[in-house]
């Protein structure tokens, strides 16, 4: 930790917090703070270009930041500082090393059980001499600073400073802060901080449209037991509302998954046949092509196509957490399901969970995951959606994983896990002229499905080098709601015809549980899940007619 002298002494005179970007607030300063010697108050113009305003509180004792409450009136957030009142200056966070800040402000969380469980973690660092800001959302402090070092180390034209600046030196600069559920604008504020490529989180569906129903509280209210029979279906109906849009909305984003695949085939100059003959053998190429395929038995088709998933394993192995630098790895055996981040874009696959983070978790988490960036204008030539930093445990170094989408990236990077490897082993049959689905476990996981034998859709799962395990991943010990199986055809001959199955629910056929039990996990019937599938088919199919030759 850095002395006194050595921290820039326009950092003592300035507490900043997170609110509105766009529309000033109001600032409630407790009567101890203002009637306090020597203390001063300014709130001053905005800075940076996100807009935010800073507070500015002046001490003429020891130059500490006093912790105060502030109130957003326009963005409906009430945040505050985490530095709790009840610190002293000599205690309080802000001038505390890594450790020591952490474990105050875990202590004040769990001290503080009964505020809102569904706040947020939300650190800004602000340096005035690098005139840099940087964010961080749902990410631990530790994480945090770990990614602000690398970003400072990124540009030449930040090296000295951050050569300069130890890690420790970091926590100087950083506030942190809880806040409530974001709103629609809020996530669009953070999108764009995101774009700017000056924000990390630790899950992208942050992003997602998609909002929790917020009941509300009737506890304390009196009424008649007809009138809150009434309320109460009322707000039941509301969230399987809710609950069904949600489902809407995630099968609308496989679908243009799907389209986007299809996309990729049509305007992406790539033999992928030409590649398997090549690298993998021209003779058994040759056997696995559809027509070539179909004259052999099942037995015989099985074998192919398990010798084609055991070379397939080998040569796109699983990627954890390897250094790129060193080659280190904190995880370097296989595991089993439950174990991915999300695999399709990041967005969430639990309908109902609230999954942000607080300060009640482990304060360091195993793994020398940060989180996740917006892609550098390099990787989003492999249509990368998003990149995953890493900090390697023995060396030190920084390692990017852009999460490609093009399948020409990731044949020729090797790096990959299950949204990756199915995609490619989806168009590596496509390629082949089998017919082919890309299926999709709201349990986190993807792999492919082959129309094989007498005329049945086979599993096909590339991590695993697995054929027709399908309850492979009950095995695991994974709870199914939803796995749905995505088709486009090889060639549309026109129009895509609409007698085909484009969306399957194919829940029952990976799992030992009854539709019964599978309902009241997803608690939604049925019929309605039924009725949303077959509305987004209709999607698809218009979308296939525009990207299909």
């Amino acid at each position: 930790m850095a002395s006194s002298s050595s921290r820039p002494s326009s950092y003592y005179d300035t507490a900043s917090f997170l609110l509105s970007p766009v529309r000033q607030t109001a600032v409630e300063v407790p009567p101890a703070v203002s009637s306090s010697k020597g203390l001063a108050m300014t709130k001053s113009n905005f800075i940076d270009n996100d807009h935010v305003p800073m507070v500015t509180l002046t001490s003429n004792q020891d130059h500490h930041p006093v912790p105060i409450e502030l109130k957003s009136r326009d963005c409906g957030l009430d945040t505050k500082q985490v530095c709790p009142p009840s610190l002293t200056p000599e205690s309080c966070p802000h001038q505390a090393d890594l450790e020591e800040k952490t474990e105050t402000c875990t202590s004040w969380i769990k001290h503080n059980k009964h505020s809102n469980k569904k706040q947020s973690l939300y650190h800004t660092f602000r340096h005035p001499v690098a005139n840099t800001t940087l964010y961080g959302y749902g990410i631990s402090l530790p994480r945090f600073k770990s990614w602000v070092h690398y970003k400072l180390l990124e540009t030449s034209s930040r090296q000295k400073t951050a050569i300069a600046m130890q890690k420790n030196d970091i926590m100087n600069f950083i506030s942190t802060e809880m806040i409530d559920p974001l709103g629609p604008i809020d996530k669009d504020r953070l999108r764009m901080k995101w774009i700017e490529r000056k924000l990390i989180v630790d899950k992208t569906e942050v992003f997602s449209k998609c909002q929790n129903v917020e009941v509300e509280n009737r506890s304390g209210s009196v009424c008649l037991e007809e009138e809150e029979s009434v309320t109460k279906k009322q707000d039941q109906e509301k969230i399987v509302l809710e609950r069904r849009r949600k489902f809407e909305d995630l099968l609308k984003v496989y679908v243009q998954r799907l389209t986007d695949i299809i996309k990729d085939e049509v305007m992406v100059p790539f033999d992928l046949v030409e590649w398997l003959e090549t690298f993998y053998d021209c003779e058994k190429v040759q056997q696995l092509k559809e027509t070539n395929f179909r004259k052999l038995t099942f037995i015989e088709q099985k074998e192919a196509m398990m010798q084609l998933l055991r070379w397939f394993r080998i040569v796109f192995p699983y990627y954890y957490d390897e250094c790129e630098h060193c080659g280190a790895s904190y995880r370097t055996e296989t595991t089993s399901g439950g174990t991915e981040r999300n695999e399709v874009d990041g967005e969430t696959m639990d309908l109902d969970t609230n999954n942000n983070n607080t300060l009640e978790e482990d304060p360091f988490p195993p793994g020398p995951f940060l989180g996740f960036c917006y892609p550098e204008p390099h990787e989003q030539l492999g249509r990368a959606a998003r990149t995953e930093i890493f900090e390697c445990r023995s060396c030190g170094g920084y390692t990017r994983f852009p999460r490609y989408n093009s399948v020409k990236h990731i044949v020729d990077n090797k790096r990959g896990r299950c949204g990756e490897y199915s995609i490619l082993f989806y168009r590596m049959l496509r390629a082949l002229g089998h017919e082919a689905r890309w299926v999709v476990d709201w349990a986190d996981h993807v792999w492919v499905e082959c129309w094989m034998g007498d005329g049945q859709w086979i599993h096909l799962d590339p991590c695993e080098a697995a054929l027709d395990r399908t309850l492979l991943y009950e095995e695991w010990g994974k709870k199914q709601t939803y796995i749905i199986a995505f088709w486009a055809p090889l060639r549309s001959g026109g129009e895509v015809s609409a007698v085909q199955n484009y969306i399957s629910d194919v829940t029952l056929k990976y799992t030992s549980d009854d539709i019964d039990a599978i309902s009241k996990r997803r608690k939604l019937e049925k019929e309605v899940v039924d009725d949303i599938v077959e509305k987004s088919k209709s999607l698809l199919r218009h979308q296939l007619n525009n990207v299909l030759p």
